[in-house]
């Protein structure tokens, strides 16, 4: 049986996270005039927090942090892709 703790666990799961954003985003659509989903630029608080499946809290004491910092944009806090998936390198 193999034992993990909560981080462990937690930087398994951001690994495979990572690699099915890289596997999905080379993915080619199959040809029958589907377009190819948008990839978007930048994800609320709680798109992020979904993402990395992580709580509010967690999200706000990593940016107190400077762990996972976001952008203000236009009155709105917003997480950039690019953000996420350097935090996601950083972490496996």
């Amino acid at each position: 049986m193999l034992h993990l703790t909560k981080e462990e666990l937690r930087a398994e799961v951001r690994a495979e996270i990572y690699d099915l954003i890289n596997v999905l985003e080379r993915r080619q659509c199959p040809p029958c005039n589907e377009s190819k989903p948008e990839i978007k630029l930048f994800y609320t608080r709680a798109e992020t927090c979904k993402l990395l499946n992580v709580s509010l809290s967690t999200l706000q004491n990593w940016k107190t942090q400077h762990i996972l910092v976001p952008n203000k944009i236009k009155g709105r806090v917003l997480y950039s892709k690019q953000s996420i998936d350097d935090f996601l390198r950083m972490s496996a």
